[in-house]
């Protein structure tokens, strides 16, 4: 028996992307962080789905790419992951069609990392000459959570740093 495809139908579905940040409720430990990347690592690797992770003074910046039941499958997980809070979609992109890191099964990345993609993303935003970005305001606020708009990366408020130790008493 022949099956129709409707000619809406993608031939190919792409990839789906999607980024977030959190903040958590207890802060981790440099053993646990990578525990958690470990982890995320052969997990991801299993289900094809690639990314960055950065985790500092108590801040999550995720990027996760593959295909979009595995990361809506994912999301889902880490909206239900008791460890978040203040968890906000930055970004979701369907349908692309190359990975942006697709030998990573899950990269840490450093705050350093993150100001600079936030920078460049925010230089994109701003190149788009008037026409609307519906990200733009989850960049900007992106941008003055991790402190890219100081030339140094900046840091968190103090009003939230006192809660983001580590039983060592230092900021992860």
């Amino acid at each position: 028996m022949h099956t129709i495809q409707p000619d809406y139908a993608p031939i190919n579905p792409g990839f789906y992307q999607l980024a977030y940040c959190s903040l958590l409720k207890e802060p981790l430990s440099t053993e646990q962080i990578d525990a958690l990347v470990l982890d995320a690592q052969q997990r991801n690797a299993r289900n094809d789905v690639t990314g960055l992770l950065m985790i500092d003074q108590g801040i999550v910046v995720q990027w996760i790419e593959g295909r979009r039941d595995m990361v809506r499958q994912l999301w889902d997980k880490l909206l239900m992951d008791p460890r978040h809070h203040c968890i906000v979609q930055l970004m979701h992109l369907d349908f692309q069609e190359q990975r942006v890191y697709p030998d990573w099964a899950m990269q840490r990345a450093t705050r350093q990392d993150i100001v600079s993609i936030v920078r460049s993303a925010k230089e994109l935003a701003d190149m788009q000459l008037g026409l609307p970005n519906p990200w733009a305001g989850a960049i900007a606020a992106l941008s003055t959570l991790i402190g890219a708009d100081k030339e140094e990366g900046g840091s968190l408020p103090p009003s939230w740093a006192h809660t983001q130790r580590s039983s060592g008493d230092e900021l992860i």
